[in-house]
């Protein structure tokens, strides 16, 4: 008996060198350089991009042992040199070179005996090497660019872990840079001292660290306006926050600047100069005072602020400020706006089917009379539902309203129509949903 077998795929298509790889064009994009294989071994070619197919011309050989270390990083600005990792003819580590297109020569610009160079930064514009990258004991980065030595100094000085260059601007004088320590990103302005961490601006002043408030670029300064329908303890909590970052953000000499700023903010946002003023005050005097309490203070106002009970109501303007009697030192009111922003932008995800809705309030009701059934699940809905329907088939003791109406006046239920009464993620309010 013959037995049809699945043809296997070649070998050669598996391990074979690839045709071509580790492509770069020039920045004018006249040419394009890369690696493919001539007679089983791979080598560097340099080709017209109008004529890639016929019009290659070989650079140098790699030899077998060298590949995983040797290859095309970039071109110049001018497009007659490429810049290369090469560890031929090396009994140490690949180099940093600098090779020329027409004369084939080489030019070395980094090396180091104990490791490799791995990659290396190019200015987007004028396509000059900034920075080598090794891999020792830890990612080290070399200036190659003496412009940019004492910035990066700089910055090794701020920076204690691993240092990435993720992005840089356009005319080389911003930089967005990584480090391994920490959750976010660093802001470095090449030819200055400063550093901005999210709402913080570092700077070195007579070696230094002086701390300023920072905004990005795209701060727009807009805030809830004065006179939008939301509470006034709301607009007050905008001011406390402002002037909180404005103060201990930053040290004492920016603090005019800032509340400055905090001020001609909050007017283009029709506050009221005596209300900016009024709240201002306030919050530094309550700044003060916390920061002159004795410990003793400290643990006791902690104390008695964890036994406060808070209750969220919607604002209404009007009525809610009727409210506001009702207080005591156990317990507090917040309000909340109605006309939130998720009313209007929408969390990009596909609606959930009704039958795999799940913490769902949900009614049945009988096909051939008035009767209903109400319950409540945690699990989908038509795991719940499936359940109801098929328990008239199985053999137990437990009782089941649903099976009961079923066998008592040979009724069946409305499957596929269930309404959701309510959807609560809490247990215990959905109980008192479904007691409603």
């Amino acid at each position: 008996m013959q037995t049809k077998h699945d043809s296997l795929i070649p070998r050669t298509v598996l391990f074979r060198n690839p045709d071509k790889t580790a492509a770069r064009i020039s920045p004018n994009g006249k040419y394009i350089g890369y690696i493919a294989p001539k007679d089983g071994v791979l080598n560097v070619y340099v080709a017209d991009t109008e004529n890639i197919k016929n019009g290659t011309e070989e650079l140098y050989v790699i030899p077998q042992e060298d590949y995983n270390t040797t290859g095309i990083i970039g071109f110049n600005k001018t497009n007659d040199k490429i810049y290369t990792i090469d560890s031929r003819n090396r009994y140490t580590a690949a180099a940093l070179s600098e090779v020329d297109i027409e004369s084939k020569s080489s030019k070395l610009i980094y090396s180091n005996d104990k490791f490799d160079v791995s990659d290396l930064t190019l200015h987007p514009t004028e396509k000059n090497v900034l920075l080598a990258a090794y891999n020792y004991l830890r990612d080290e980065i070399v200036v190659i660019d003496d412009s940019i030595r004492e910035d990066i100094k700089y910055l090794k000085s701020i920076i204690k872990g691993d240092i990435e260059i993720v992005s840089i601007s356009l005319d080389g004088m911003h930089w967005i840079v990584a480090d391994s320590q920490d959750d976010g990103p660093y802001v470095l302005e090449i030819g200055g001292t400063s550093l901005n961490f999210l709402d913080v601006k570092i700077k070195v002043i007579n070696e230094q660290l002086n701390f300023d408030w920072y905004q990005k670029p795209t701060f727009s300064g807009r805030f809830i306006n004065f006179f939008s329908n939301h509470p006034m303890s709301q607009k007050k909590a905008i001011i406390f926050s402002l002037v909180d970052r404005a103060l201990l953000l930053s040290n004492k000499e920016y603090h005019k600047k800032n509340i400055n700023f905090i001020i001609n903010t909050l007017l283009h946002n029709d506050y009221p100069i005596e209300f900016i003023f009024d709240t201002i005050n306030n919050r530094i005097d309550n700044i003060h005072k916390r920061e002159f309490k004795i410990q003793k203070n400290k643990e006791n106002n902690r104390d008695s602020e964890n036994n406060v009970s808070w209750f969220g109501m919607p604002f209404i303007p009007g009525l809610t400020d009727r409210f506001k009697r009702i207080h005591n030192n156990k317990t507090r009111i917040a309000f909340h706006s109605t006309n939130k922003l998720n009313k209007y932008i929408k969390v990009q995800k596909d609606n959930v089917e009704q039958s795999k809705k799940c913490n769902v309030v949900y009614k049945i009701c009988c096909n051939d009379c008035n009767a209903s059934y109400v319950g409540q699940t945690g699990r989908q809905l038509k795991t719940r539902i499936a359940e109801h329907r098929n328990h008239i088939n199985w053999n137990t003791t437990t009782r089941s309203v649903i099976t009961e109406h079923r066998m008592q006046m040979q009724h069946d239920f409305d499957w596929n129509n269930i309404k959701i009464l309510d959807e609560e993620p809490c247990y215990t309010i959905r109980v008192l949903s479904l007691k409603c």
